[in-house]
C-alpha cells in the first residue's frame, strides 16, 4: 500500500532499467518477474522499494485446509475474493482514509468475474462492518503497471520466505517497513 503510486512507478522504472543493463538475459524481456529474476536483482529491487513509504499486507492460505474443489473455476474466484476481502478489511481497519483504490492483476481473476470483487468488498465494509468508505477496484495486466510489478516482486519474495524460511534472508530487508502477515484459516493454520 502506498499513498504515492507515481513515486513507486518511478522507482520501478529506474530499477528495472538498471537491472536490464546489468543482466543481458533480461534485456529483451517485456516484464521482469520476481520469480524469474536473479536473486541479486530481486534483492536490489526490494531494497529500492522499501526505501519508499509503503506498507505491505499479505495473506497466506494453508492449502491443507482448503478443499480441492474450491481451488478451481468459479469456486476459486469466490475464494480469492474472500481472501482479498480479509486483506482489504485489515488495511481499512489499520488506516483512516475515506477512499481506497485497489489495482488487481487481471490474470488473477477469471474473465467474466471482474466486477464481483468491488461489489463484494464495498458491501462487506459498508453494510456488514459499518465503515463509511469507498473502495474503487480496477484491473490491469502487470506488464502495463509498475505498481503490479512491484507487488509481484514483493509477493514472490514472501512466497519464497513462507515456503523455505531457512533459505531466504529477506526478512531483514523489511525491518523498517510496516509488514502485516495474515493467515488463513486462523484457527488451524499450519496444523
Amino acid at each position: 500500500m502506498t499513498e504515492d503510486k507515481l513515486r513507486i512507478r518511478g522507482v520501478m522504472r529506474r530499477s528495472l532499467n538498471r537491472i536490464r543493463k546489468k543482466f543481458a538475459s533480461l534485456r529483451n524481456i517485456e516484464e521482469i518477474k520476481g520469480s524469474t529474476s536473479p536473486p541479486i536483482a530481486r534483492d536490489y529491487l526490494l531494497r529500492k522499494l522499501i526505501k519508499e513509504n509503503i506498507e505491505i499486507y499479505y495473506i497466506v492460505a494453508d492449502k491443507k485446509h482448503i478443499p480441492r474443489d474450491r481451488r478451481t473455476g468459479r469456486a476459486q474466484n469466490r475464494f480469492y475474493n474472500y481472501l482479498m476481502g480479509i486483506l482489504v478489511e485489515n488495511v481499512v481497519k489499520n488506516n483512516s482514509y475515506d477512499e481506497y483504490n485497489c489495482l488487481i492483476d487481471e490474470r488473477s481473476i477469471r474473465v467474466g468475474y471482474l466486477n464481483s470483487f468491488e461489489d463484494y468488498i464495498n458491501i462487506k465494509l459498508n453494510y456488514e462492518l459499518n465503515f463509511n468508505i469507498q473502495v474503487n477496484v480496477s484491473y490491469g495486466l502487470s506488464h502495463n503497471y509498475f505498481e503490479l510489478q512491484a507487488a509481484d516482486f514483493i509477493c514472490n519474495t514472501f512466497g519464497k520466505v513462507e515456503n523455505h524460511p531457512n533459505q531466504y534472508h529477506y526478512w531483514s530487508i523489511f525491518d523498517q517497513t510496516r509488514v502485516t502477515r495474515l493467515i488463513f484459516p486462523i484457527d488451524s493454520f499450519g496444523i
